[in-house]
């Protein structure tokens, strides 16, 4: 009852095998942070090597971690020129009651976090949603070059929009960004892309026997060595309105449960691989911290897998 049992298809599971199939995703580029940390790097900055913490923080705040890089570039030159609270204050940020000398961080990491979500609280949540309304604010003095040199990084440099300084709506996770194998081979360790850390199974290429998506997905099989029957996503920062695209890749129909930890649950019941058994499960919660995936046939064998996870950062 595997996605590897052999079967004998009617013609029209077979046209439906063949039938190429297209999955659209929301913008949203998962390698955000490589591409900052390259930036930052070719501008010998310090603070390269954060891009993880730039990117998560955006997440999390639901701000675009690139206007967090432009504003350092326009307050300090990227980390180069610190003039105030060293040795990691790249932003200039006063949040000791205004004393320059006294607004410390513990690190570049540090600064990156504070500076993101009082980005959000101070700022975007305050009606400041554009960089020149932000530099009015955040600029006291010597501020004629402000907002032309964090649009240049923010918008020419790093291509982000201008009209939106927020890092996204819904975030979405497709793995399109791992190289990863058609067959199951063995768990791997937990997957952490942005705040949402996936764990119980494995990422597979154009899976065997999955016509519905051939694209890059993560799965879990009682056949793969050391896979789990639950697929678990867990959060490090609460988030809402979560769903996912949920296949089944048995040769059977099976019943699928997804549950958060806020009391939401969906169950579906999915008919076989072949014939693209498949639907988007959704749940609608606020401050959800963790996800689970399970189903079964009676003898209990499992194969499934899911792809194009979309939440809201809260």
């Amino acid at each position: 009852m595997s996605i590897y049992r052999l079967v004998r298809l009617p013609l029209s599971v077979l046209v439906l095998f063949l039938l190429p199939v297209t999955l659209v995703a929301e913008p949203y580029d998962p390698n955000l942070g490589t591409t900052i940390d390259a930036y930052l790097s070719g501008k010998g900055s310090p603070i390269a090597g954060n891009g993880a913490v730039f990117f998560s923080n955006g997440v999390t705040y639901n701000v675009d971690p690139r206007l967090i890089v432009a504003i350092s570039g326009a307050e300090s030159s990227f980390g180069l020129q610190i003039t105030c609270g060293l040795p990691y204050n790249a932003w200039n940020w006063f949040w000791n009651k205004g004393s320059c000398p006294t607004s410390t961080f513990a690190s570049f990491a540090d600064g990156i976090s504070t500076v993101t979500k009082f980005m959000r609280r101070s700022y975007l949540n305050q009606g400041l949603k554009t960089i020149a309304a932000i530099g009015a604010k955040y600029c006291a003095s010597g501020c004629q070059n402000w907002v032309p040199n964090v649009t240049r990084s923010y918008a020419s440099d790093l291509g982000g929009d201008t009209s939106d300084l927020q890092f996204a709506g819904k975030v979405l996770i497709d793995f399109e960004q791992f190289t990863a194998p058609s067959v199951f081979s063995g768990v791997q360790p937990p997957l952490t892309v942005g705040v949402a850390t996936i764990s119980g199974g494995q990422v597979l290429n154009a899976a065997t026997n999955l016509p519905v998506d051939r694209s890059v997905v993560y799965g879990s099989a009682y056949f793969c060595p050391g896979c789990a029957q639950t697929i678990t996503i867990g959060f490090s920062t609460k988030v809402s309105n979560f769903s996912l695209f949920l296949l089944n890749g048995l040769t059977v129909n099976i019943s699928y449960t997804v549950q958060d930890d806020q009391g939401g649950t969906q169950v579906v019941s999915l008919p076989p691989n072949l014939a693209s058994g498949s639907a988007t499960i959704s749940l609608p919660d606020s401050g959800i911290t963790d996800v689970t995936i399970t189903g079964a046939d009676p003898s209990g064998s499992w194969d499934f897998e899911i792809d194009n996870i979309r939440f809201a950062p809260m």
